[in-house]
């Protein structure tokens, strides 16, 4: 029996720490479809927000929203999709964060693969471009979406360097690092 915990990979949206499961999975010398299922959730839900907030930054960056608009945004959310989880204001500056300091990982891709999907808002279709991550020699594509969105942010907030934030994704899943250990593990 593996006793399971929350933790590393979304442990307040998914009740399982698949870094966890596999090391236990490794062990016992299981294949476990949880860990497959928890880490596929992960890559998509960082997809997800360097989409939303590749969409965020071109809009209030570029002058066309005003300073509130990403607070009435959330608060649209809350009221429209009670229970869901995930984009309060903070929430959303951090995605905008999140694009703007990796969208960088664009130039690895050979060409773009942008689908249209939409996202209706205030009865107006607004395209939002979900960007497929570019999978390429020269970045560590596979660590990168291995790492919790919360672990991103701590990354990004912490560390300024590009090849330190690529050294500390990488030690996260090597050593399978904690938030909290990861946070510890910077400030030494």
């Amino acid at each position: 029996v593996v006793n399971v915990r929350p933790g590393l990979i979304g442990g307040h949206c998914i009740g399982v720490d698949a870094y966890y499961l596999l090391q236990r999975s490794a062990q016992k010398k299981v294949d476990l479809p949880l860990v497959i299922t928890a880490r596929s959730v992960n890559e998509k839900q960082l997809m997800l927000y360097y989409s939303i907030g590749k969409y965020i930054s071109l809009h209030s960056r570029n002058g066309f929203w005003g300073q509130s608009a990403i607070d009435a945004i959330s608060k649209q959310l809350n009221q429209e999709l009670p229970g869901l989880r995930g984009f309060s204001a903070r929430n959303l500056r951090n995605m905008r964060s999140f694009y703007e300091e990796w969208k960088v990982l664009e130039q690895y891709d050979s060409a773009p693969h942008l689908a249209d999907t939409s996202a209706k808002m205030e009865k107006v279709l607004i395209p939002i471009w979900q960007t497929q991550m570019p999978d390429s020699d020269g970045f560590p594509i596979q660590s990168f979406l291995r790492v919790s969105f919360s672990h991103h942010i701590l990354i990004l907030s912490k560390v300024k360097n590009q090849d330190e934030r690529l050294f500390y994704i990488q030690k996260t899943v090597i050593d399978m690092l904690s938030y909290k250990d990861l946070s510890q593990s910077i400030i030494r």
